[in-house]
């Protein structure tokens, strides 16, 4: 009797065991349900901050945040167990989502139709843009009073201008020891003589590609006189200027401590740097310059703007977090995010930081080919890859060719 009801007790626990095994399951998964997940990855830490804000604001629950930090091929599989991630647009943002899911075409009422189309991947909207940044222009700001120069709507009025400009020691400059500025220039560039399709059609087939020497003379597109222009077009007037000292022969290796001097003492006319970078000089040397696009080859239509976009993408849907998404693209949420990161806001009612932000978001609206981002982030997934990459072009702006540098490792997992 005794061994009997010692079974009947050991059943009895175990079924409760198991009830509260149970039970404990449900009541993880409820609150797993509940909890809204976000993973950033590559997000400069104020923006991450000010998302951070207006999301645990402005959501009807829980947040849990992460900060996803490695390569690409190391961070995949833990970003999609994440409801959110935020990013980067570019190839990277692309390998990250591949699970993510299609989003309401009523998310992009709030921007212009140009700044949606960083949403796009493929034919599919899966992206949702926050905020841009802008590869940009700088021009000191006494230059139109002093030698009666007008902002440079084409390139050939910027060559103009640089001959007017005697009275600067460097014309023209860019830090691009610094890879985020060497690119900003050299995208900007690239833009402005191959358009916006051009630019393009070069991101796809550079993410393909594993010889760029291959792609140096490719028609991207075609100028107004029927003349084919191509990659090697874009660098080889780099290369001019060099020649012609518009801008200095290794302004490629040449640090950020120089572009900073320069401008202090207003020793240049025109330098090319991110809006970001912009926004962390000291006020009395930023001031002393203004803020507009890069100036085309020739005027046309075809125009893309070199912007950058911090995205998101989502894993998993609900109306919860579609409504939280909704509330970010707001244009009271927009203004608020603009003023803290002084990048560009999506919205097109939203208030921007200063001139410089809205002026970017005008520049990205009235372009058809919409904003897009530099081209190594558009093309490659590995810094190793990227890191090649600038140096082939370094190596042609140095000895218009390429020849020396290893051949770029495609779909490196690092």
């Amino acid at each position: 009797m005794a061994l009997k009801k010692i079974h009947k007790v050991l059943i009895a626990a175990g079924a409760a065991l198991v009830f509260m095994l149970i039970a404990l399951i449900l009541i993880v998964s409820i609150f797993s349900a509940r909890t809204l997940s976000v993973a950033f990855y590559r997000v400069p830490e104020n923006v991450m901050s000010a998302l951070k804000s207006q999301i645990e604001s402005n959501y009807n629950g829980k947040v849990s945040f992460i900060e996803l930090e490695g390569s690409v091929g190391k961070v995949t599989e833990l970003a999609s167990s994440y409801n959110m991630v935020i990013t980067w647009n570019g190839a990277r943002a692309d390998a990250l989502s591949k699970n993510a899911k299609e989003l309401p075409a009523n998310l992009y009422n709030s921007m212009p139709t140009s700044l949606s189309r960083a949403g796009l991947r493929g034919e599919k909207y899966v992206y949702l843009p926050l905020l841009y940044d802008h590869e940009a222009a700088f021009y000191e700001r006494t230059a139109s009073k002093k030698n009666g120069l007008p902002i440079p709507e084409t390139l050939s009025r910027l060559e103009s201008n640089v001959e007017s400009a005697a009275d600067y020691s460097f014309p023209l400059f860019c830090a691009g020891k610094n890879n985020d500025h060497f690119f900003a220039f050299v995208s900007a560039v690239t833009e402005s003589v191959v358009g916006g399709s051009g630019y393009k059609k070069l991101c796809a087939e550079l993410a393909k590609s594993k010889d760029i020497s291959s792609l140096m003379n490719m028609e991207l597109s075609k100028d107004s006189a029927g003349v084919v222009v191509s990659f090697a077009d874009a660098l080889d007037l780099i290369r001019q200027w060099q020649n012609e000292g518009i801008i200095p022969a290794a302004w490629y290796n040449l640090p950020e401590n120089d572009l900073i001097s320069l401008m202090q003492y207003k020793y240049t006319y025109g330098t090319f740097m991110p809006l970001s970078y912009y926004r962390t000089l000291p006020m009395q040397i930023a001031n002393g310059y203004e803020s507009y696009r890069f100036p085309p080859f020739e005027a046309r239509d075809d125009r893309a703007l070199v912007a950058p976009a911090v995205v998101l993408f989502m894993n998993k849907t609900n109306k919860k977090y579609t409504q939280l998404a909704k509330i970010l693209v707001s244009a009271d949420i927009q203004e608020q995010l603009s003023n803290v990161t002084q990048l560009t806001p999506v919205s097109s009612r939203a208030g921007t930081f200063d001139i410089l932000a809205d002026d970017a978001r005008f520049y990205a609206a009235s372009a058809v080919a919409g904003p897009v981002t530099t081209l190594q982030e558009a093309a490659f997934i590995s810094e190793d890859d990227i890191a090649v990459f600038a140096a082939q072009i370094r190596e042609y702006l140095q000895l218009g060719q390429i020849g020396t540098v290893t051949e770029i490792k495609m779909n490196s997992n690092e």
